[in-house]
C-alpha cells in the first residue's frame, strides 16, 4: 500500500507492520506484533487495517499511525490472505489460506466477513462453504467474492444478503479476484467469464486463466498456456499473445501506457501495451512468487520478493504523466493526482517549463476531485467526544445521588 510518499506493508518473517519512504527506501518505523501479520494492508487515513495470527481465527488490527497504537483489536474466523477491503464505514475480508498446515485440514477458511471499520463490530458474516483466498471486489450495492469451488458470490454491503451466485463448475487450489469495470463482473476460473451485475453470463472465452487477470483502458490482460494474453472487452478479440511460461510468473499490473510482471527466475519486466517487451531487469539470488501482485503507485513499480525483500522501481516522467492521464479519464482522481505530482517534480527537475504549466494546469482543474474521506473519521471522533463528556456526566450525576442517599442514610 502507497500513500503520500509512504509505503505501508506486512513483514511475515519479523511479524510487523513496516513504513518505508517510498523515495530513499528507508525505514521510517516498524510494529512488533506477537502474531504474523498475513496479508498487505489497508490504509484509511491515518489508520492502517491488517489481519494477523495463523490460527483457525484471525485477528483484525485498525492501527492509529498517530499514535502508533491499535485503536481497536477485533476478532475473525480463518486465515486471510487477502488485503481487507475498505467500502465507506466497513470493512470487508475473505479467509482462506493458500496452502495448508501439514496434516491439517482448512478450518473456517470459508467466510466473507464485515466489520464497522470505527468500532472493529462484526456487522455480519456470510459461510460459502469453500476457501475464500482471493479479495473481493465491489458492484454497485454489493460485494462480489470468488471461492476455491469456482463460485462467484454477490452478497448485499449492509447485511450480508445472498443476492445470487455463479457457479462455474471449475475447482481451483486458489480462488480467483474478481474485477469490476463500467457495470460488467470479469472472473478467471479455468475460462474467462463477463458477467452483468445482476450475474448473468455475458460471454465467456477458454483461455485457462491462471492467477488473477488484470484490466486498463478496457483491454484485459490474462496469464494463460499461451502466455500473456491480451483481450479488447468490447470485441472480445485477442490482440496479442506474449510467450512466457505462466507457472514462474507473478499476477501482472497495467497501467494506463505499460503493464509489468516479475518471475520465479528473479526478472521484472515491463511490456508495452501492443506487447512488446520494453526492458527486463534481472535482480540475482532473489525471486518472486506467482501469487505476488506487484503494486503501481506514485511513479513508483514495488515488488516484494520470496527473500522479504522490497524492491522498487522509479519510472520515467512521461509514465507517470500517461499514466496519470489514464487514471483521471476512469475517474481515479485521487491515484492520478499521486502520477501527476510525481510527473510534476520530474520535469521540474530537467526545468521543463511547458510540461510543468501544462501539468500544474490539469491538477489545479481537477483539484484531484476525491471525496474527503477524513471527514467521516473527524464526524466520527466527535460523535465519541460528545458520548464520553455525557458518559461522564452521567457518571458524575449518578455518584452525586448516591453520595447524597448515604449522606441522608447516615445523617437521617
Amino acid at each position: 500500500m502507497v500513500k503520500d510518499g509512504k509505503v505501508y506493508c506486512e513483514n511475515k518473517a519479523y511479524r510487523g507492520l513496516f513504513i518505508f519512504d517510498l523515495e530513499s527506501g528507508e525505514e521510517i518505523w516498524h510494529g512488533k506484533e506477537d502474531e504474523s501479520v498475513r496479508a498487505p494492508p489497508a490504509l484509511d487515513c491515518e489508520y492502517v487495517f491488517f489481519p494477523r495470527g495463523i490460527s483457525e481465527y484471525f485477528r483484525l488490527v485498525c492501527f492509529s499511525l498517530e499514535t502508533k497504537e491499535p485503536l481497536w483489536i477485533t476478532k475473525g474466523p480463518g486465515r486471510p490472505t487477502s488485503s481487507p477491503l475498505i467500502v465507506d464505514d466497513k470493512i470487508i475480508i475473505a479467509t482462506g489460506s493458500r496452502y495448508e498446515r501439514l496434516d491439517e485440514g482448512p478450518v473456517n477458511e470459508d467466510y466473507v466477513i464485515c466489520f464497522d471499520k470505527f468500532t472493529g463490530k462484526c456487522l455480519w458474516k456470510f459461510k460459502t462453504g469453500e476457501k475464500m483466498n482471493s479479495l473481493p471486489a465491489v458492484c454497485q450495492n454489493a460485494v462480489v467474492a470468488s471461492s476455491a469451488d469456482g463460485t462467484l458470490f454477490a452478497l448485499t454491503i449492509n447485511n450480508g444478503d445472498l443476492l445470487w451466485k455463479f457457479e462455474t463448475g471449475q475447482t481451483v487450489s486458489t480462488s480467483m479476484s474478481p474485477i469490476v469495470y463500467k457495470d460488467r463482473i470479469y472472473y478467471g476460473c479455468r475460462n474467462l467469464y463477463c458477467l452483468s451485475t445482476d450475474g448473468d453470463l455475458l460471454w465467456k472465452i477458454d483461455l485457462d486463466p491462471y492467477g488473477d487477470i488484470s484490466l486498463s483502458g478496457g483491454i484485459l490482460y490474462v496469464r494463460s498456456s499461451e502466455g500473456i494474453v491480451s483481450i479488447d472487452i468490447e470485441s472480445k478479440d485477442i490482440l496479442w499473445t506474449y510467450p512466457v511460461d505462466r507457472k514462474i510468473m507473478t499476477t501482472i499490473v497495467s497501467g494506463a501506457g505499460l503493464l509489468f510482471f516479475g518471475t520465479s527466475e528473479g526478472d521484472v519486466c515491463c511490456l508495452s501495451r501492443e506487447g512488446e517487451l520494453l526492458w527486463r531487469y534481472r535482480i540475482t539470488d532473489d525471486y518472486f512468487y506467482y501469487y505476488v501482485k506487484p503494486v503501481l503507485s506514485e511513479g513508483y513499480l514495488l515488488l516484494v520478493s520470496g527473500l522479504n525483500k522490497l524492491y522498487a522501481f522509479r519510472l520515467p516522467a512521461e509514465y507517470c504523466y500517461t499514466e496519470a492521464e489514464g487514471l483521471a479519464e476512469e475517474g481515479k482522481y485521487e491515484e492520478a493526482g499521486g502520477f501527476y505530482v510525481k510527473a510534476l517534480e520530474y520535469y521540474e527537475e530537467v526545468d521543463n517549463k511547458e510540461m510543468v504549466e501544462k501539468i500544474t494546469q490539469k491538477i489545479s482543474a481537477m483539484d484531484f476531485q476525491a471525496e474527503d474521506q477524513c471527514t467521516e473519521w473527524l464526524e466520527y471522533r466527535e460523535q465519541e467526544g460528545d458520548f464520553r463528556v455525557m458518559a461522564i456526566a452521567v457518571i458524575a450525576i449518578l455518584a452525586l445521588a448516591a453520595l447524597l442517599i448515604a449522606r441522608k442514610r447516615i445523617f437521617g
